[in-house]
C-alpha cells in the first residue's frame, strides 16, 4: 500500500489504538476513502518491497475489528490516536 503524505496527514495516519495484528491497513483505507481519496490498483505494474518484520500477536484482533467496524459504520475520516499526537 502506498499513499501521498498529504493524504495520510488528512486522516491523521494509522490509528494507534489498533495494536497487534489485524485491521490497521483496512481501517486506514476506510478513512482515506471516506475523506474522498480514490483507490488505484497497480497490480503487475509496479515494483513492491516487503520489509521483513516479526509477526505480531493476534490477541487483540477482536478489539481491532470493532474499531474497523465503527470506522466503516460512522464513515470516520479522523482518528484521535494518530500522527498528530507525535507533533506535540
Amino acid at each position: 500500500m502506498a499513499f501521498w503524505r498529504e493524504d495520510l496527514l488528512k486522516v491523521n495516519g494509522y490509528n494507534e489504538t489498533i495494536t497487534g495484528w489485524g485491521s490497521e491497513d483496512h481501517e486506514l483505507v476506510c478513512r482515506l476513502m471516506s475523506s474522498g481519496i480514490h483507490k488505484r490498483t497497480i497490480k503487475f505494474a509496479g515494483i513492491a518491497f516487503h520489509l521483513h518484520h516479526k509477526l505480531s500477536k493476534t490477541d487483540n484482533l477482536h478489539n481491532n475489528k470493532k474499531i474497523l467496524n465503527e470506522t466503516r459504520k460512522k464513515r470516520l475520516v479522523w482518528c484521535e490516536n494518530g500522527i498528530s499526537k507525535k507533533k506535540q
